[in-house]
């Protein structure tokens, strides 16, 4: 035993604590670095995420290595020769010239992670594995199980990723962060020398020398081949006789098979932790706190399971975790106008609330009976299923039309689903660790299945997929690798039972089926444009994996065969919902009970459709396999509907996002209107109207009657010379903004994304025309690929080629690029603006309110601004022909010059004038015009006035604080270094 077991102990705890706090503060740090390079995309942090975790790889690959050929006290000392390679890098900077853009830059931004932080993270990430490796060669009580050293590091890791958005980013330039990052790395060096010594002072183990002195010459029958996977040379290759209990858990032959099953457990959380931070930082913004929020949950799973925790503390864990949710439950069970105006969900409502305040008592009688070291573990395998499939729904109904919940529930939802996923597979890795000597080598697998998952989500699954499919995929394979929750055997009564919900699915599924048919309104045309070749080849794929599994799972051939048989016919009842629910002779009914429950028909079709299914899927729970293959089915079935309810004419995935386009016939006073929409995720970039009369016409947030119409009829009228009034729009979309560029004029768009190029800018049979209909009216439409603002600042304009508005519409709801509202963005803007040219933003955004950032900019620049709130909608008036596709939206205008903006408030002055002339041409209308008509034409202008088109209420006001705005003092002036979102950021 050393002399001082507390003291290194201590030694060893904090500088794995310290490795690990440096390796993930630097993770987001870099990540900010590289952000504004490339748009502000959230695959950004997906592929350095996947660049850290091939990192960690390697640092787990040459601890394994190095210390099984060298032995822990020789590697020692080749460790410290290592340690001073980093500081030949430090500190950390980026260089942008390394970025290339085009089609996918993840290559660039991999050569840009190598250069910059590839050598540093290598020696740190290498710590966890080998400081554990050495503390277990010492001659420490506790070195013959010193995976609890690895909640030390993931502790670290924790605090590192929920401090540096909360404490680090808000108070430290990225500069000062670097450099205290290298101040951070020479303590690392100190402590890791102090290990070393402590291990090369310290005894060997004698413990472990004598079991592996016993089993030097194993026998073949104990030593098959698969167990040499991870023993390091000379060490241990048969079975490990335990010592003692305590050492049961880590007993075992390392097979090919049991490697595997590492592999798979730690690929799903990886997978589903980089889903998850694409699917929710897609609508709100690419920041720090969203992306490491997930990541940190994803660690914490680590810290949990790889912890001895007492039983005492996961009960009370249970218990407070219980309540929460009860009360959580009650809060959003409980309405009193609902309860009093809607008696059919009186009943529903007070069964919410019985069930929540239960809830809480349930979850703590449950683990004082079942209380244990694996209580929480199997707490959260309860936990698994029921998440999984109320995440499942939202995912499969909402697209669709289901009204959003809160994003407060929503992100609640996705994390809770995140965390206990990584919980039941986290937990199933600690639960089948192997002994002290297969450490390493039980790490580097780990980590490989770490890094597998991030490939799939960062490089195989853009490719292979045209939608975010990876993220539910997850899930179904979380479900697979889950513990079985009841019996293996089947019974002769469970069997029968198994076949008669085979055929009940079947027959209902059908005959809906059967009922939709005869209405002959099934849009199959649509199917040519449908991704169904990839459908049928997932269908095929999943029978064919499903036949594989059930032959290893299932011995009796009906188990194997219901095993397939109960999800098919699960996806036949999913199609016969969707469309037997519409069927001209269910329909009434369908809309009665829609009546009774005061809901939207279709909110009650969808219900039906995905609900419905995901309950009976709950049925199978104690199938891994059956749960598993059920909800593939239902995911394949919902898509195959999403064609029929929701057609996609062309659907294309990038680095930079999905993007969909379809067309839709709308009905204006009579007239059939074709418009073709461009969608984002869930955010819409844009509609044309496909008409030849109305095709030039912008639409949606750029409508001639909105705010923008209005900007451009000010200040881009007849009476200003085109040549005088240079265009700059941030942000392609359809490119409906030029729709109002004149002939003779100059129009300059900024994207990064090359597929917006092709559907809306290109020549060759673009999906979108505006462009094209400018360059036809004499207009010069000019688009520079890469972000916007770096482009942008490498540009030398003369005087005569600056620009008089700059647009900046990049805000809308989908990973909003910060650094493009920031006070660097604004001085590029300035440099490039005329005297008193005009900076207008586009803030129309579902979770967020930019005004109060904008205000503080414009402080503190001494700009003039004003702005206007427009929720003048098409959807309002749906009579009026001239409002067709027109959607709210939000501007605000900045200027050097108040004059040049004063000219907008006349537009407030219309209103006014315009009640003033229908008074005046009422009276001309009523005078005798000897048959000249000049009666008939006031009549007409009177009412023509009347149409919503001529109503423009007094809205351009000045930007100035109103009362619901934030502290502007916590809101800040936002720059490169700090950006608190947050504090505008809205939970609705």
């Amino acid at each position: 035993m050393p002399r001082f077991p507390l003291t290194m102990l201590l030694v060893f705890a904090f500088t794995l604590f310290t490795s690990a706090t440096l390796l993930f503060m630097v993770e987001p740090m870099v990540g900010k670095m590289i952000l504004p390079l490339l748009g502000g995309t959230p695959a950004v942090w997906n592929t350095c995420m996947v660049f850290y975790q091939a990192v960690l790889l390697a640092g787990y690959a040459y601890a394994h290595f190095s210390t099984s050929w060298l032995g822990a006290r020789k590697q020692a000392a080749l460790h410290f020769v290592l340690l001073m390679l980093p500081f030949l890098f430090l500190p950390l900077a980026v260089n942008p010239d390394l970025i290339q853009g085009g089609e996918n830059p993840i290559l660039g931004l991999l050569v840009l992670l190598s250069r910059t932080v590839g050598l540093p993270m290598f020696v740190v990430s290498a710590s966890a594995p080998l400081l554990q490796k050495w503390f277990a060669d010492t001659s420490h009580p506790s070195a013959k199980d010193p995976y609890f050293l690895y909640g030390a590091s993931n502790l670290g890791s924790m605090l590192a990723l929920l401090a540096y958005p909360t404490v680090v980013e808000p108070n430290l330039r990225l500069g000062e962060q670097s450099i205290d990052w290298a101040y951070g790395y020479g303590v690392l060096a100190v402590l890791t020398v102090l290990c070393a010594i402590f291990l090369w002072r310290s005894p060997p183990n004698k413990e472990r020398r004598v079991d592996l002195r016993s089993e030097e010459h194993p026998s073949p029958e104990s030593s098959p081949r698969g167990q040499r996977l991870l023993a390091p040379k000379g060490s241990l290759r048969g079975r490990i006789p335990p010592t003692s209990e305590a050492d049961a858990p880590l007993t075992g032959e390392v097979t090919w098979l049991r490697v595997l099953r590492w592999v798979a457990l730690a690929f799903v959380p990886s997978s589903l932790m980089l889903g998850a931070t694409t699917y929710i930082t897609t609508d709100i913004a690419a920041i720090p706190l969203l992306w490491v929020t997930p990541l940190a949950l994803y660690l914490l799973s680590f810290i949990i399971v790889f912890s001895h925790v007492p039983a005492w503390l996961q009960w009370l864990g249970l218990t407070l975790a219980g309540a929460a949710v009860g009360l959580l439950l009650l809060v959003f069970s409980w309405n009193a106008e609902t309860l009093a105006a809607r008696p059919p969900w009186q009943l529903l409502a007070r069964i919410s609330i019985v069930l929540a305040l239960g809830g809480g008592l349930y979850a703590s009688w449950w683990g004082w009976v079942h209380r244990h070291r694996d209580m929480l573990h199997r707490a959260m395998v309860l936990l698994l299923p029921p998440l999984v499939l109320m995440l499942l729904f939202f995912l499969l109904a909402e697209p669709l039309g289901l009204k959003k919940i809160p994003i407060a529930w929503g992100l609640g939802l996705h994390l809770a689903a995140l965390f206990v996923v990584a919980m039941v597979c986290h937990g199933e890795l600690a639960r089948d660790r192997p002994a002290a000597q297969y450490l390493t080598g039980y790490y580097l697998w780990m980590s490989v299945g770490g890094v597998l998952g991030g490939l799939f989500n960062a490089l195989a699954a853009p490719v292979i997929f045209s939608g975010l499919v990876e993220y539910p995929l997850a899930m179904m394979l979380a479900c697979l690798l889950a513990p079985p929750l009841g019996p293996a055997n089947e019974t002769s009564w469970g069997r029968r039972f198994d076949l008669i919900l085979a055929g009940l699915f079947t027959g209902i599924g059908l005959l809906l089926i059967f009922l939709r048919l005869p209405d002959d309104n099934l849009p199959f045309e649509d199917l040519k444009n449908s991704p169904w070749p990839w459908q049928l080849a997932a269908l095929i794929a999943g029978v064919t994996s499903g036949v594989v599994a059930a032959e290893r799972a299932r011995e009796n051939k009906f188990d194997r065969w219901m095993d397939l048989a109960l999800p098919l016919s699960l996806g036949v009842l999913l199609i016969g919902l969707s469309w037997g629910l519409q069927a001209h002779r269910v329909w009434p009914r369908v809309t009665d009970i829609a009546a009774l429950l005061h809901r939207h028909p279709w909110d009650l079709v969808l219900i039906l459709t995905f609900g419905l299914p995901l309950v009976l899927a709950y049925t199978f729970v104690e199938r891994p396999l059956r749960f598993a293959l059920a909800i593939g089915a239902v995911l394949l079935a919902g898509s195959f509907c999403s064609v029929f309810e929701n057609p996609v004419l062309h659907q294309e995935r990038s680095f930079f996002g999905v993007l969909r386009i379809s067309d839709k016939l709308y009905r204006y006073r009579g007239d059939d209107f074709i418009l073709r929409r461009l969608d984002h995720g869930t955010t819409l970039h844009g509609m044309q109207c496909l008409n030849a009369e109305r095709r030039n016409e912008p639409l949606t947030y750029y409508h001639h009657t909105g705010p923008i119409g209005e900007l451009m009829l000010t200040y881009n009228g007849p009476d200003t010379p085109p040549e005088k009034m240079n265009l700059a729009v941030i942000g392609l979309g359809t490119g409906c903004m030029a729709a109002h560029a004149r002939k003779g004029q100059h129009l300059t768009f900024y994207d990064i994304d090359p597929i917006v190029k092709r559907l809306s800018f290109d020549e060759d049979r673009p999906y979108f025309t505006f462009v094209q209909g400018a360059r036809d009216r004499g207009a010069k439409i000019d688009l520079i690929m890469g972000d916007a603002r770096l482009t942008m600042a490498r540009q030398q304009l003369k005087d005569s080629e600056k620009y008089g508005m700059i647009v900046i519409d990049a805000f809308s709801s989908d990973a909003i690029p910060v650094h493009l509202i920031t006070r660097q963005a604004l001085d590029v803007y300035l440099d490039k603006l005329t005297a008193d040219g005009l900076i207008v933003f586009h803030i129309s955004n579902r979770y967020l309110d930019l005004t109060p950032v904008l205000y503080n900019l414009a402080q503190e620049r001494g700009l003039w601004a004003v702005m206007q709130n427009d929720s003048h909608e098409e959807e309002d008036y749906p009579a009026s022909s001239e409002l067709m596709a027109k959607t709210s939206s939000s501007w605000v205008v900045l200027s050097p010059s108040k004059e040049r903006l004063s000219k907008l408030f006349e537009w407030n002055d219309w209103e006014d004038e315009r009640q003033e002339m229908r008074k005046e041409l009422f009276q001309l209308s009523l005078w005798p015009d000897h048959g000249t008509g000049l009666a008939g034409q006031a009549m007409f202008l009177h009412n023509f006035l009347d149409e919503e088109m001529c109503k423009r209420p007094a809205l351009w006001q000045p930007l100035e604080p109103g009362e619901k705005w934030p502290d502007l003092n916590k809101v800040g002036v936002w720059t490169d270094d700090y950006s608190n979102l947050f504090s505008v950021f809205s939970w609705r």
